[in-house]
């Protein structure tokens, strides 16, 4: 794999290397410039930084998703291509959880939960370094315990507390904690989301709406939140029938008919008609308004560079340097590496 990203009016390539086995399990990057290579390092931010200090003597450090071009929307789009499911993680105090399957049952132990639903965790005791991988197959609870990436314990059980019972070296934690499955997200009454959409008349729902009164006005779901959404519902039967594009709007359709072609045919035809719009109303102009506003905070500057640098760095880190440069008419991505 190799990713390339315009520094300076430099272009730059980072290739990932394939990792040695016998030393890691995690890729090696290096980063090049023309003729100029950087050493292979284990962070692809460490490679593309101290390549670009060499050639320019500067101080300047670049961040893992800018130096991946995980910046650029086209990049991220590709890469998520076809996926359903982006795995998250969430902290217990220092301890981090990271989510990379879900699955769904009526188990009420498993905090409904089910089988395909996986996570991790990485404890440090002493000077050992475990590595947990929990899952739910079946009708038991596992644990996989790894010790320098290597099979140290498989350990099986009914529910997340009766595994976490069998073993010794534990962080202290609740067991359900430690599984993921009693954390924020979970504590959200999905099985009351689901019963309101199958009692309703209708079986189509607007995604986003109907987790608006699910988690409450003030909420802001992230993307890997909602796709977790998503994932369960496909898991469920559910079907999107969106009739327009992603890049029109972040609105989506649900239905949990069996038949879900006749009710995708007739959003689609109220949406060719003009009955059926892709954002809602009360939510159309909210960020053009935003964007116009602080167009017209720039423009009244009487401060220089320096003072709309200091503007920037406002929202600099909110948003992608696309929406940025695309919204408030900046051609320099200087001017915003600056602001950052």
């Amino acid at each position: 794999m190799k990713m390339h990203v315009e520094l300076n009016g430099h272009e730059f390539f980072i290739n990932v290397l394939e990792p040695n086995i016998g030393d890691s399990s995690s890729p090696t990057y290096q980063a090049s410039c023309g003729l100029a290579f950087s050493e292979i390092y284990m962070s692809s931010s460490t490679a593309i930084t101290l390549l670009y200090q060499q050639l320019f003597g500067t101080k300047t450090k670049f961040s893992r998703p800018l130096a991946m071009g995980f910046n650029q929307s086209d990049i991220v789009k590709q890469l998520l291509k076809d996926i359903n499911f982006q795995p998250f993680e969430f902290y217990l105090d220092q301890l981090r959880i990271v989510v990379f399957e879900i699955g769904v049952s009526k188990n009420q132990d498993w905090n409904y939960v089910g089988t395909g639903y996986q996570s991790s965790l990485v404890n440090n005791i002493g000077k050992k370094r475990f590595i947990y991988v929990q899952s739910f197959i079946s009708n038991k609870c596992n644990i996989t315990i790894y010790e320098e990436n290597k099979i140290k314990l498989i350990v099986n059980g009914t529910t997340p507390t009766d595994i976490w019972s069998k073993i010794d070296y534990k962080p202290k934690f609740d067991a359900n904690d430690l599984f993921g499955t009693n954390n924020s997200y979970s504590d959200i009454n999905w099985m009351g989301f689901i019963q309101n959409w199958k009692d309703q008349e209708s079986g189509v729902i607007e995604l986003r709406t109907s987790l608006a009164q699910l988690y409450g006005p003030k909420y802001q779901i992230n993307s890997r939140e909602f796709c977790a959404w998503k994932l369960m519902l496909r898991h469920m039967g559910c079907t999107e029938i969106t009739p327009y594009n992603k890049d029109q709007s972040e609105f989506e359709f649900w239905t949990r008919s069996m038949n879900s072609n006749k009710d995708r045919e007739i959003l689609q035809t109220l949406y060719n008609l003009g009955f059926l719009h892709s954002t809602p109303k009360k939510f159309r102009n909210q960020p053009k308004i935003f964007w116009n506003g602080f167009q017209e905070s720039l423009d009244a500057n009487k401060k220089g560079p320096n003072g709309k640098k200091r503007i920037l760095s406002i929202i600099a880190n909110k948003f992608s340097y696309d929406e940025i440069k695309k919204n408030l008419n900046i051609t320099s991505s200087n001017t915003i590496y600056e602001a950052r």
